[in-house]
């Protein structure tokens, strides 16, 4: 086992046995060749190991084995490939999979497994994958995985309701590497609220700095991650320079096209050290956020005051909100001035009065219960006066 190791040789390097990887392998120059051995980068609670920025000499010739420690939190995520030349029946040694072709299919039916395709039209709900009830099933564990997809897929070791347990997946494949396009449609349909829903996530078997990366044509800025542990998604926008930034290996997110296509360049140097490290550091635009907290989960609507904002919805830095996958969970937005929903508000600088209709729901079918909205990082100008207004009771 290494615990970060450096290929650093015109000749190339092949390995003699079997090698456990931790931290970071460093292809400076050389091939290292895999070929007939296993070479796996190990994924713990203590961290992922990666591959770090590869200069045009390094590369790896044979397979490697990529794993992916998932915490044991049974849920839906979104789950992307980080190496090549794999299928849907790799992710399924580690995760129990059902009503997918060449999956058990259970009754009452429950599709583990979708894909989404933007270009479906209507509602952006109408873009996933057929599940098994009607069918016929739109995944197979046949289906060869693509680099740069998202896969939305029950996590867990088995079919809910489940005890938790944690997971290790591992994926054998080729390595990717170089400059990495993912493209994004845009299909108008619907609205530009619902159209333009893309699925992909990180190709690389390293984390990448989403604000490294570049998005090019109508994609916007904002990265959309699903979080089980708060049954919500976080929006990881460039537009704020001290938020989460980072994106995990293995994982899928949402991106958004909006009035035109366009694409994702994720480049080698984009590439990021594995760990926690989820904040930038840097000054964000005055705001403040509202946090919701009931049942026992919590949901956030966050307000930025930015000259030239609109209070109108602006597709370039404006977070639209993802509601909950979790049914039971409340969804906590503000509402733009042209009723669309919104995560994250840009609006104009603070000078003049602005009054902001809040939105709560549940998916189905609603919990009752006793609910608090309270005031967060309050950065607004202390001459600013912030009312909190119960529409339904006048108070």
């Amino acid at each position: 086992a290494f615990n970060n190791l450096t290929i650093d040789n015109a000749s190339g390097v092949s390995l003699g046995a079997n090698v456990d990887l931790t931290g970071t392998l460093t292809l400076t120059n050389g091939v290292l060749t895999t070929t007939g051995k296993i070479f796996t980068l190990i994924s713990s609670n203590s961290g992922t190991a990666r591959i770090g920025n590869i200069p045009g000499a390094g590369n790896i010739t044979g397979n490697i084995v990529m794993q992916r420690f998932i915490p044991a939190v049974p849920d839906w995520r979104i789950l992307s490939p980080s190496v090549a030349g794999t299928t849907m029946a790799d992710w399924n040694g580690e995760i129990s999979m059902s009503c997918i072709g060449g999956s058990p299919h259970t009754a009452p039916h429950f599709t583990s497994v979708y894909t989404y395709n933007e270009t479906v039209g209507g509602t952006s709900g109408n873009g996933y994958s057929a599940n098994d009830d009607p069918g016929p099933v739109g995944v197979s564990l046949t289906d060869a995985l693509t680099t740069g997809t998202g896969y939305m897929m029950w996590a867990g070791t088995c079919l809910p309701p489940c005890a938790p347990t944690t997971i290790t997946t591992d994926l054998t494949g080729t390595l990717v590497k170089g400059t990495q396009t993912i493209s994004c449609s845009y299909t108008a349909s619907a609205g530009d609220a619902d159209d333009g829903w893309n699925m992909i996530g990180n190709p690389f078997p390293s984390d990448f700095s989403w604000d490294a990366a570049a998005s090019t044509g109508g994609v916007t800025g904002i990265a959309y991650v699903y979080d089980p542990a708060s049954s919500g998604y976080l929006e990881l926008n460039r537009s704020l320079p001290s938020d989460r930034d980072v994106i995990p290996s293995q994982q899928g997110f949402w991106a958004k096209a909006s009035g035109t296509a366009g694409a994702v360049v994720i480049e080698e140097a984009d590439k990021a050290a594995d760990g926690m490290n989820f904040l930038k550091v840097g000054n964000n635009p005055p705001g403040l956020t509202l946090t919701l907290d009931g049942n026992g989960l919590t949901d956030i609507t966050e307000f930025y005051f930015l000259a030239g904002a609109n209070e109108t919805y602006d597709a370039p830095i404006d977070a639209l909100k993802l509601n909950s996958l979790n049914y039971l969970a409340h969804n906590f937005s503000s509402v733009s001035a042209d009723s669309i929903d919104l995560a994250q508000n840009f609006l104009p600088e603070p000078i003049q009065n602005h009054s902001i209709p809040l939105r709560i729901n549940w998916t189905w079918p609603g919990i009752a219960g006793s609910y608090t909205i309270s005031a967060n990082d309050f950065t607004l100008p202390l001459s600013a006066c912030v009312f909190l207004e119960d529409t339904a009771t006048g108070t």
